[in-house]
């Protein structure tokens, strides 16, 4: 068979789309009877060419799963990105029998702020809410917003007593945080509940327990 441009265009018939528009392209100008070392420098071209290809669709799956996991008012991992992290975590403790404890956190006070001085307000609150709680947290640890006033936090290697007194830094490094609204300064404050776990547990189950325990806790303080 000669090695001519209508031979090497017919290979392109069996490759990916992406990749046989490219060695198409590039065969279809391969006159009859060219040299072989021509040949093989022009294939060469053509698989750096779709290498590229394939490297940047790979970049922009990547791209695309991030986002698809992201909370797009804070950056940090939404409901979907923690479902994988705390699979991750619950494996990681099963298989290295070490505790860990789930953090179920709801912002106190947000409809009131909302209500008087408006939702841009509200967003800048729950943005400083988030940054507080990702400065107070070690960088190992999972942080997510999972609803509109509601953040969870997953810690490896903390058992129940280690994530009570974690809890309540959590909350009181909140409360200190300084937020100012058009020159007047909005109190944030957060109540935590956590559920330690070992890693037999369900995930779902497990967000059940913490946000449970959450709720005893602002019932708690109300009272309080």
């Amino acid at each position: 068979m000669p090695l001519d441009g209508a031979t090497t265009a017919g290979f392109a018939k069996d490759l990916p789309d992406p990749i046989a528009a490219l060695f198409a392209d590039t065969a279809a100008t391969l006159p009859d009877g060219d040299p072989q070392r021509l040949l093989l420098a022009r294939a060469e071209r053509i698989a750096q060419r779709a290498s590229a290809v394939i490297r940047a669709q790979a970049e922009r799956i990547r791209e695309l799963e991030r986002l698809a996991e992201a909370d797009p008012l804070t950056g940090l991992l939404n409901r979907r990105g923690l479902a994988r992290r705390l699979a991750e975590r619950l494996a990681e403790a099963a298989r290295h029998r070490e505790p860990g404890v789930l953090m179920f956190c709801d912002m106190d006070g947000l409809k009131a702020i909302n209500d008087r001085f408006g939702h841009a307000a509200g967003d800048a609150a729950i943005l400083a809410t988030a940054r507080a709680i990702r400065d107070a947290v070690r960088a190992t640890d999972t942080v997510a917003r999972i609803g509109g006033d509601e953040f969870a936090v997953v810690m490896a290697r903390v058992d129940a007593e280690q994530g009570l007194a974690l809890a309540a830094r959590l909350s009181a490094a909140v409360r200190r945080t300084a937020f100012d609204w058009q020159g007047e300064s909005v109190p944030l404050g957060l109540s935590v509940g956590i559920a330690p776990f070992t890693g037999e547990e369900e995930a779902e189950a497990l967000l059940t327990l913490a946000d449970r325990a959450m709720y005893a806790e602002k019932r708690a303080g109300r009272a309080g």
